[in-house]
């Protein structure tokens, strides 16, 4: 166990035998050149500086990304963008959580390569650490990128790592260690918090001291080591003491995550020190839901020098895809980019997120793609045919789809949830305040429009409007009826609340995330069953098969092995293969790549009572 009260820089040789942190050599760092640092550090995102050629997207290739924590923030939103990147390039993906211990991350590994992925994708796992498992990978012939793997972004010579994704920490540890010296107008008393299990955050922590000492009138304090794993237990009784033993010279804390302060301010307000004075935090990593409300807030913490997850991950996929295709890596690193209250509503900040507005989502499927993204046919004007009503879900992708398929003109017309669209007037077609919903404005008897909601009564509008997806004879539409509604009251609801209880619920109850992922699972069981000897649900391609498929996607997050079900497996790929399927994705992620659920959104989605859900139903 480490110590947790350290000198600073004896951090470094408790990972020499995990492989040397260099000595650093760093600038000067008077006050006029903090300031000059923090102002090109908080612009706003400069234009897509990133590749713009490169490989086009190879087929059909299977990722298993292996979590360091999926409580980590930073872990956690590689993931979700990776999940994203993964859906527009046409790729598997299987997310294994190594749960923040050394022990469930090498066995999360060991997991990822006997499965026989194309890639695996280490996310924020120490490369030094994993480094048996990393060879037998690159010897199992698995291209491996990392995320926060290595103490430098690029390509390790010494490392079995096609490359390593991040931005430079010793830039991050500059811009944080700049905005403390220009804000104490060069008198900064610093308290730094690091993490010596993981190598870069050694490298980072030493940076920001290294800095400090640079500034000839800010002192470091001390150095703090303790696992982020372990900072809910620690922080609180570590914050107290660090008040006793300091007092008033404790002005700034530099922390390498923004995890750290998750837990700092009950001391503090024990202590009666108000959200607003010192000492004033500073994260060098990651820029968390939780850091973006607290810096909004103006409470307990001044600043983050955000991580670009999103396009973290998105580059993940661009540089497997080029490893795939034996080219060399990108050798892109994104800028460093510091979020404070007086900024924070830029580049993605309204939704709690650094995303750089920069085009890079667009950069990238211009590299992946053979063609234009394509998508239905929009045309302007009220002479459309039909109108969707959609958002990024599973229910909303299963009416692009049929759209899609049937080739009936149509119009796109998004509602986000997770901003409360939903209540709208404007979609008062929905009683039950949800998408989809579509009107048809030139129904099969002319009349006036028609209004549809529920996505299983959308997909039964268009197939018999069309004449096309549902079996002609009685049976076979008993058949379509049955599993159909097979979805709607069960693979979709258990695998909604598995999703839930996993990912969104504020606290982790396992008895419900048990209880789903299993239930889950049984339901996998009965479409395997149903599909042995079938192509497809009903033996035909219908609607029961394009109902079920968006709810398939994502197995790996309701951890779900397609390997375990080899006819699902089979028939997934088959729809996924299918144009109009692969039209509806790309023309999904076209709409919406961020996160349907944040800090924000949560008490939209999840909190609804009476008095808000069928307000206007007529």
């Amino acid at each position: 166990m480490s110590n947790p009260l350290l000198s600073a820089g004896m951090a470094t040789a408790l990972v020499t035998a995990l492989g040397a942190v260099p000595a650093l050599a760093v600038a000067r760092l008077d006050v006029a050149t903090a300031k000059a640092i923090v102002a090109k550090a908080g612009a706003a995102s400069l234009p897509w500086d990133g590749p713009t050629t490169g490989p086009k997207a190879l087929p059909g290739k299977k990722v298993i990304l292996v979590s360091e924590d999926q409580r980590n923030g930073g872990a956690l939103g590689v993931s979700e963008a990776v999940t994203k990147a993964a859906r527009v390039i046409g790729w598997d993906l299987r997310i294994l959580d190594g749960a923040g211990s050394i022990g469930s991350r090498s066995a999360a590994f060991a997991q990822a390569i006997a499965l026989r992925p194309d890639v695996i994708i280490a996310d924020n796992d120490d490369a030094i650490e994993q480094k048996a498992n990393l060879r037998k990978a690159v010897a199992a012939g698995i291209v491996v990128i990392g995320w926060h793997s290595t103490i430098r972004p690029g390509h390790s010579p010494e490392l079995p790592l096609f490359t390593d994704i991040s931005t430079d920490p010793q830039n991050v540890a500059r811009v944080s260690a700049a905005l403390a010296v220009a804000l104490s107008n060069g008198h900064a008393g610093v308290v730094v918090f690091t993490d010596s299990t993981e190598k870069i955050s050694v490298l980072k922590s030493d940076a920001m001291a290294a800095n400090i000492r640079q500034c000839p009138g800010c002192t470091v304090l001390t150095t703090i080591d303790t696992p982020l794993a372990d900072v809910a237990s620690r922080v609180p009784q570590m914050t107290s003491s660090l008040l006793q033993r300091y007092g008033a010279k404790w002005t700034y804390s530099l922390a390498i995550n923004d995890g750290f302060f998750d837990f700092m301010a009950p001391s503090l307000k024990a202590a009666r020190i108000k959200g607003t004075v010192a000492p004033h935090n500073i994260a060098g990593g990651d820029g968390s839901l939780a850091a973006f409300q607290r810096i909004r807030a103006g409470a307990y913490q001044i600043a983050t020098v955000a991580e670009p997850l999103h396009l973290h991950g998105w580059q993940a996929i661009d540089e497997a895809n080029r490893a795939l295709s034996k080219q060399a890596p990108s050798g892109y690193v994104a800028p460093t980019h510091l979020v404070t209250k007086a900024d924070i509503a830029s580049d993605g900040g309204s939704d709690n997120v650094y995303d750089p507005s920069n085009g890079y989502r667009d950069a990238y499927r211009k590299i992946w793609a053979s063609r234009a993204p394509p998508g239905g046919q929009e045309t302007s004007g009220q002479d459309m045919g039909m109108i969707d009503f959609f958002w990024t879900t599973p229910n909303g992708l299963k009416v692009l789809i049929c759209l899609e398929e049937t080739g009936l003109p149509y119009r796109l017309c998004p509602v986000n949830i997770g901003k409360g669209e939903q209540f709208e007037p404007g979609l008062a077609i929905s009683p039950n305040n949800k998408i989809p919903a579509i009107r048809d404005r030139a129904p099969a008897d002319g009349g006036e429009p028609i209004d549809v909601f529920e996505s299983g009564a959308i997909l039964l509008y268009l197939a018999r409007k069309c004449g096309r997806l549902l079996p002609s004879d009685q049976r076979g539409r008993i058949a379509a009826d049955e599993w159909l509604f097979w979805q709607v009251g069960g693979l979709g609801p258990m695998a909604g609340q598995n999703h839930h209880f996993a990912h969104y619920a504020p606290e982790k109850i396992p008895y419900a995330i048990q209880r789903y992922v299993t239930e889950t699972a049984r339901l996998y069981g009965v479409l395997d069953h149903r599909l042995e000897g079938r192509d497809f649900i009903l033996g035909e391609y219908s609607v029961a098969d394009i109902a079920a498929c968006p709810w398939i996607i994502d197995h790996g997050r309701q951890s779900q092995d397609l390997d375990d079900f080899p006819n699902v497996r089979r028939w997934f790929d088959a729809v996924s293969a299918r144009p109009a399927v692969q039209r509806a994705r790309l023309r999904a992620d076209t709409i919406n790549t961020a996160p349907n659920v944040n800090e924000n959104s949560r008490a939209i989605l999840f909190g609804q009572g009476a008095g808000r859900s069928g307000r206007h139903a007529s």
